[in-house]
């Protein structure tokens, strides 16, 4: 029964790659509306894109540096204490979930210009 830890902690890791994910691509996560008071709608969407921009660099970094560690866990051949899996598995979820973040948030760019250029 050991085993059961190992794999409990890899499901969460996936489940919260793949749910921050869901969020990026729904626009879901916690947001408190606080520019709304001062801010005009076209004046909001373009808050709204440098925040989207500023995400997508830091995504973006978060996913190069995951992408080199899963190189390095792959080639070093490290596994997990009881099921001897490859702790690759673990980082692949790192690696799926900012690749499709940085996928989500440069949409959310597009339809926020795109929101900006057709005047709303």
């Amino acid at each position: 029964m050991v085993w059961i830890e190992e794999m409990s902690i890899l499901l969460a890791l996936w489940v919260y790659f793949l749910g921050s994910a869901y969020c990026t691509r729904f626009d879901c996560h916690i947001g408190g509306a606080f520019l709304d008071i001062w801010l005009s709608a076209k004046r909001m969407q373009q808050v709204k894109m440098v925040a989207i921009f500023i995400d997508f660099i830091i995504v973006v970094i978060f996913w190069v540096l995951s992408v080199k560690y899963f190189i390095f866990l792959i080639n070093s051949a490290k596994s997990s204490l009881y099921l001897r899996i490859n702790k690759s598995v673990w980082e692949a979820s790192m690696v799926v979930g900012f690749l499709l973040m940085a996928i989500y948030l440069i949409r959310h760019f597009y339809l926020a210009k795109k929101s900006i250029s057709n005047g709303r």
